[in-house]
């Protein structure tokens, strides 16, 4: 279950070493190969100044060697809260699964989902997230790298209309939503 964020987001933002300036995308490609073959493309991907890229923990090791320009960002190891920084981020970019999409939702952070091919599953929930306007889909079959960070880029510059999309969103999807749910289940047992 997909824990609300607690923390202020700037608070969090700060622990990380991120301005208020700064623009942060968190990359959610979690412990998968597809995440240490992205990372060795986050150089070549064309990202504009004032972007910063936030991974997960598993990856603190790319970011070491990443050098010290600080444009790329690691969750800290001992964060057990990895959803209060993504809900610090602008903007997610991440494999079309539950508990990625989940905890963007939670933050209400714009999603740019990558369906994983084959399965009908994150299929259906990079299909949801463009039905409810909350973020955009990657298409299949293209390389992971350059074309998915310049979509991510043009997301960034337009991203008020996907932010305003949450305020339509349908009750279970509102906060607190989990534990209505949860709750009612309970009820009825």
């Amino acid at each position: 279950m997909t824990r609300e964020p607690r923390r202020v987001r700037e608070e969090v933002r700060r622990g990380l070493g991120v301005s208020s300036g700064e623009r942060l995308v968190h990359l959610g490609f979690g412990w998968s190969a597809d995440s240490a073959q992205l990372g060795a493309e986050i150089d070549a991907a064309g990202i504009p100044a004032g972007v910063r890229l936030l991974v997960s923990s598993n990856l603190a090791a790319l970011v070491a060697s990443a050098g010290a320009d600080g444009r790329l960002l690691a969750i800290p190891e001992d964060d057990t809260e990895a959803h209060e920084s993504i809900a610090a981020c602008d903007l997610v970019i991440g494999k079309a699964g539950y508990g990625t999409v989940s905890e963007a939702i939670a933050g209400r952070v714009p999603i740019l989902a990558v369906a994983v091919e084959g399965s009908s599953e994150s299929e259906l929930i990079a299909s949801t997230v463009v039905r409810l306007g909350i973020g955009e889909r990657f298409d299949e079959g293209q390389p992971l790298g350059a074309p998915l960070f310049l979509q991510g880029v043009r997301m960034l510059r337009n991203l008020d209309r996907f932010i305003e999309a949450y305020w339509r969103l349908p009750a279970e999807f509102a906060p607190g939503a989990a534990d209505r749910l949860a709750r009612t289940l309970l009820s009825e047992n």
